[in-house]
């Protein structure tokens, strides 16, 4: 399954490089993508993005104070959200002065999770993967 990890600034792009590292170790059938670590150079930028924004029925938003109106988050949201019975768009606010009622427009229309050490991977990712495959994967995690 194809993660989209969406970022704007370098406070949410730090938290997607560290998805974009983690989440492959935990869940070998998760390939995450980002634009600062897929995109070759010379390769075009735009039509990169578009094209594994086509190909993922699944994202994360990094959600910052800084970023929460980002024309480009907006977006890719709303790219993300393309197949509204099948995509899933997770906003995960890594930032600890936002709260989900300080999301206006249409990531404050969904559930917002906070990056927290106690957040559950499970509720992040369910239910594009399976529950018995999940479990499997980060239970020798928790």
């Amino acid at each position: 399954m194809r993660i989209f990890l969406s970022w704007s600034g370098q406070r949410s792009r730090k938290a997607a490089e560290a998805f974009h590292l983690w989440l492959p170790d935990v869940l070998q059938s998760v390939h995450p993508w980002m634009s600062s670590e897929d995109i070759c150079s010379g390769a075009g930028w735009n039509q990169q993005i578009r094209t594994a924004l086509n190909d993922s029925n699944f994202g994360i938003v990094f959600v910052t104070r800084d970023n929460r109106e980002s024309v480009w988050l907006m977006f890719e949201a709303g790219a993300l959200a393309k197949h509204v019975d099948e995509a899933r768009v997770v906003p995960l606010i890594v930032d600890d002065e936002l709260t989900p009622a300080m999301l206006n427009g249409p990531l404050g229309q969904l559930c917002v999770p906070r990056a927290e050490y106690h957040t559950p991977l499970v509720r992040l990712l369910l239910p594009p993967l399976q529950l018995k495959n999940l479990q499997e994967s980060v239970s020798i995690f928790v």
